[in-house]
């Protein structure tokens, strides 16, 4: 292997005692460290960040800059109606640190089913800011 991407859970997901500001930004300090050791691995720096009802993260923008990957993910608010979980996903993929939807429909098979989501929506909306943010000419 040539890398590998460490994506603990930002602190809104509190089973898991998640990363806030101050832990996150000491995790970047001990991999930049690490980094620094090695000629031919990188660790890639970044985190699964939830997915607030508005649309918003749970981590400041001043946080997810000094990242490489963020994945964005909804944790709670199952429940919200098509459009405006819908709405969220699209504004979170709006934020242009953010790198990776995860686990989309929300669907635990066997314990909770998906929720009310426009996936064609989701998905268009991640393509064409993904064209923008790698250049109008992108496929």
């Amino acid at each position: 292997m040539q890398y590998i991407a460490l994506t603990d859970h930002s602190r809104r997901a509190a089973m898991t005692h998640g990363l806030d500001p101050a832990r996150l930004a000491r995790q970047v300090r001990e991999i930049d460290r690490l980094n620094d050791k090695f000629e031919d691995f990188t660790i890639l720096k970044g985190i699964e960040v939830d997915i607030l009802k508005d649309g918003s993260l749970d981590l400041p923008d001043s946080s997810l800059a000094k990242l490489d990957i963020v994945v964005a993910a909804v944790h709670s608010h199952f429940d919200l109606p098509r459009k405006a979980q819908t709405d969220r996903v699209v504004r979170a993929l709006e934020n242009p640190y953010v790198s990776i939807l995860a686990h989309p429909t929300g669907r635990l098979i066997g314990e909770r089913e998906p929720y009310e989501i426009d996936m064609d929506r989701v998905i268009s909306a991640a393509r064409l800011l993904s064209r923008d943010q790698c250049g109008a000419g992108s496929p």
